[in-house]
């Protein structure tokens, strides 16, 4: 499962800016949707939310991020969208940084498309966990925080009830997956990374950040990896934080 593009293999993909941040400009062509816009919506609202943007389920979409100002807002989505089956969605390796150096045209505002016809009939969970199914199978499986060092040890960042981290959690730096010009790492050097934090293929995993933003991106590197029993607490350490234990 490679949900990576290269700017330089872009085709007929249709671009989406996934950035939540106001920009001065944006790519030609792309039209702008954030995962807030979706997230935790049911299947009727997501259909009526797609239909708007004029996608269909058999599109081909690269979606990019900037994460100078974001942190995995372009994987939140795509997370999303796979759910809810859009089939071809995928990445741009190195986001907004990338699209440039490629030689892609800016422009002011982003694009629209014509409405389209989405129908979501479900939105397939099974990369998903709820806090209490976690608290209910808590021992099997391997936590994995992908928050920053601070906020790990304890630093209140984004209005958490507390700091610090879920029991027993290993830290792998979601900031870790990437070189200096915002591509992921090779995939051998990914593979060592996880293997030096003590997860193995076969291993029940939840991963969770903050909101689920950065846990997605955590996600679907490590089912690209062949990880295949991944699963995003999208609720994350906002919402353990303000009744849950927690360590530091």
């Amino acid at each position: 499962m490679d949900f990576l593009i290269d700017a330089k293999d872009l085709t007929d993909e249709i671009l989406i800016d996934a950035r939540s941040l106001p920009a001065f400009e944006t790519i030609k062509g792309s039209i702008a949707l954030n995962f807030e816009t979706v997230a935790d919506k049911s299947p009727a609202e997501l259909s009526s939310i797609f239909s708007e943007t004029g996608l269909n389920l058999k599109d081909k979409i690269a979606v990019f991020n900037d994460l100078t100002t974001g942190l995995g807002d372009d994987a939140r989505l795509v997370e999303i969208m796979r759910a809810c089956d859009f089939g071809q969605v995928k990445i741009v390796d190195g986001g907004w940084n990338a699209l440039l150096a490629a030689g892609f045209e800016t422009a002011e505002e982003n694009s629209s498309l014509p409405a389209s016809k989405i129908i979501i009939g479900r939105v397939e969970k099974s990369h998903f966990i709820s806090k209490e199914v976690l608290l209910e199978n808590y021992g099997q499986y391997k936590i994995i925080d992908v928050r920053s060092q601070a906020e790990y040890d304890g630093a209140i960042l984004y209005g958490e009830a507390q700091g610090g981290h879920l029991p027993q959690a290993c830290l792998i730096l979601f900031e870790s997956l990437f070189l200096p010009n915002q591509k992921l790492l090779s995939k051998e050097s990914l593979q060592k990374i996880f293997t030096a934090g003590g997860l193995k293929p076969q291993d029940e995993i939840v991963v969770y950040c903050t909101i689920g933003v950065r846990a997605a991106y955590m996600s679907l590197v490590l089912q690209m990896l062949g990880f295949e029993r991944v699963k995003n607490y999208q609720q994350g350490f906002l919402e353990w934080s303000k009744q849950e234990q927690v360590e530091k």
